[in-house]
């Protein structure tokens, strides 16, 4: 086998774009584009950051048309526990998913990883939001959910307007004046 062919198996281009690794930042509040389920299965795990064990479907998309093509983003899918009416929340969008890939179930069971397998490779369009959890010391965490899931082609592809610059400034998180606020009062001068 030829050197060039070791990676996908077709010769390199050497075009900037097919040459960069992709932008791994939060994609803006809003954001909506065309996407293709990657993965979708129940997730059985320990959180440690919650501490509790939690039981959810999660769905994969990978986005296949603008500004952040090729970039994943998640749906958590809490069917099993919670308040009534998150539940039924979560069922409904369940449902609205499997709607779209034109999928019946053939019981009456929570479907299973197998039963979910045909979904793979479907497209629909997606609308994305941005989430910030704070940690036990007092820093945040940043990233990205599905929030809306339709039909493909019937809304546009757009990128939203990015939410977390405003939310960290909001949000008390840490800066010099904030972290030498004592020095400041006891020198009644700029801490830097």
């Amino acid at each position: 086998m030829s050197f060039w062919l070791s990676g996908l198996g077709v010769m390199p281009t050497g075009l900037p774009q097919d040459s960069f690794v992709s932008d791994f930042s939060i994609i803006p509040e809003g954001t909506q584009a065309a996407a293709v389920i990657k993965q979708f299965g129940l997730i059985e795990k320990h959180n440690e950051f919650k501490g509790i064990d939690e039981k959810f479907y999660q769905v994969t998309f990978k986005l296949s048309d603008g500004d952040y093509k090729n970039r994943e983003v998640t749906l958590k899918i809490r069917c099993f526990e919670g308040k009534p009416e998150q539940i039924q929340r979560n069922l409904n969008i369940f449902k609205l998913i499997l709607q779209l890939c034109d999928f019946q179930p053939t019981h009456q069971n929570a479907p299973t990883d197998h039963d979910l397998m045909v979904t793979i490779g479907k497209s629909m369009h997606i609308k994305i939001s941005e989430y910030s959890l704070k940690r036990d010391d007092g820093t945040y965490f940043y990233g990205n959910n599905v929030r809306e899931v339709h039909k493909l082609n019937t809304i546009k592809t757009e990128t939203g307007i990015k939410k977390i610059t405003q939310q960290s400034a909001d949000s008390g998180l840490e800066s010099a004046l904030t972290r030498n606020s004592k020095i400041a009062k006891e020198n009644d001068d700029v801490p830097f």
